[in-house]
């Protein structure tokens, strides 16, 4: 099952069942044919009635197990992450993705033990812990020495685009290369995430840069220059006003019609309208929330 912290084995289904009741991540261990899978499934079929569903991953999904978590949680089911054959060989990556899973990384175990009362999800992890907010200030620095490498350098626009593109794919190359060990994870902010998004981030900046200010062509970017100009209020807006419901309001209906998949798209494309049109107001009014 997904994670490594109780390793035992079972002589009998009653035994799996008490013992698994007191568990959240188990590791069934023997040797193969011994009915480990068997006893998992039958376990899950026992408990049907009960809502105990199982979910089956392959080995190379481990990266996936924090996104499931969080879909999971909002569902009244209970579910087991099963992952049959759980081996890895020398330098297997996969190692390093379970051990940074969100219940198992070194984060949450800092946070679990510093601030036990004080972690988003009680007993699990904080997404904005100690050492995750470490490499999120990392993040807005690269942003701060980027601006000030523009504002301040002699060099010219194009050489300084070149340094920017330069640093952008030293950057993403180095956090690929890292994240073999310590793998890209969003909601820790790993070091790796760190350099990778920071990469790509650089060198969009050294695009639209290249485009916006040292080709001169301003006029397709001003919905990008509304947006820009309250970047605060596009983060606290839907803090504040529930913005899916009044998207529901006029959409529901015809997204409730088209094919699964289409409906996200309506209604995501109907609130990325929604706020740019509170955003142009904002615009034109000369409302700009800074800090």
């Amino acid at each position: 099952m997904a994670g490594v912290s109780i390793a035992m084995r079972f002589s009998n289904f009653n035994s799996v069942c008490r013992q698994v009741s007191m568990a959240s991540n188990v590791l069934l261990a023997g040797d193969a044919g011994t009915g480990k899978s068997a006893t998992v499934k039958a376990i899950a079929n026992a408990f049907k009635d009960d809502g105990l569903r199982l979910i089956e991953l392959n080995k190379d999904q481990l990266c996936y197990i924090p996104q499931i978590m969080d879909h999971l949680c909002k569902n009244p089911l209970k579910f087991i992450l099963f992952i049959d054959d759980l081996t890895f060989s020398e330098d297997d990556p996969n190692f390093g993705t379970l051990k940074a899973t969100l219940e198992g990384s070194i984060a949450a175990y800092v946070d679990r033990t510093l601030f036990p009362n004080l972690i988003y999800k009680p007993g699990i992890y904080d997404p904005e812990g100690l050492l995750s907010t470490f490499p999120a200030i990392v993040t807005a620095m690269l942003g701060n020495f980027t601006g000030e490498f523009i504002r301040n350098s002699k060099s010219s626009g194009n050489k300084k685009c070149l340094y920017m593109i330069g640093a952008a794919a030293v950057m993403t190359i180095v956090g690929l290369i890292w994240s073999h060990w310590l793998p890209l994870n969003k909601k820790l902010w790993s070091s790796s995430f760190t350099l990778v998004v920071g990469g790509y981030s650089v060198a969009m900046l050294a695009l639209f840069y290249w485009l916006i200010d040292v080709k001169g062509y301003q006029k397709w970017a001003f919905p990008l220059k509304v947006v820009g100009m309250n970047s605060i209020a596009i983060f606290m807006l839907p803090k504040i006003i529930d913005l899916k419901y009044t998207v529901n309001f006029f959409l529901g209906g015809l997204c409730n019609r088209l094919g699964e998949g289409w409906d996200n798209v309506l209604f995501w494309s109907g609130y990325l309208v929604l706020v740019y049109l509170i955003l142009y107001f904002m615009y034109k009014k000369d409302i700009f929330i800074k800090v």
